[in-house]
């Protein structure tokens, strides 16, 4: 297993430094995007993004992306929600539980996300189109 962190952290404790690939935090967005679609499954447990871009991006891809939930970004498919939410996000043992099951339904994980990222799209595009037509009404 090889992990991929864009935080430079100390890591020699583990005594595996040869298998944790450090990126600068300035990773370009385009090599950011190239880089989680390499992943099997990526990890983004978080309480300081208010919302889940990460993930979405991750899942856009086809490529599986657990986390906390702490954002709501998987609130819309309550599904897809309890197959990618580790309620416990600081035990090791239940990331590592959570990954294993994830990669063994990982295809199935993959055609939920597709639906999910279309629903997103509607839900996104329906918001902004109403936004929208309040700022219309309000200039008249």
């Amino acid at each position: 297993t090889m992990v991929h962190t864009t935080e430079k952290k100390e890591y020699s404790y583990l005594g595996c430094d040869d298998r944790i690939i450090d990126h600068s935090p300035y990773l370009p967005w385009k090599d950011f995007m190239f880089l989680i679609s390499q992943m099997d499954i990526n990890l983004y447990n978080t309480y300081t993004e208010t919302w889940g871009q990460v993930v979405v991006e991750s899942l856009v891809l086809g490529v599986p992306c657990l986390t906390n939930n702490s954002s709501g970004v998987l609130n819309f498919d309550r599904e897809l929600k309890e197959k990618l939410t580790v309620a416990q996000h600081d035990n090791p043992s239940a990331i590592a539980k959570k990954i294993n099951q994830t990669l063994l339904e990982k295809e199935q994980i993959i055609l939920i996300s597709e639906n999910y990222i279309k629903q997103l799209k509607k839900i996104s595009t329906e918001r902004l189109n109403n936004f929208l037509n309040q700022v219309n009404y309000a200039n008249y």
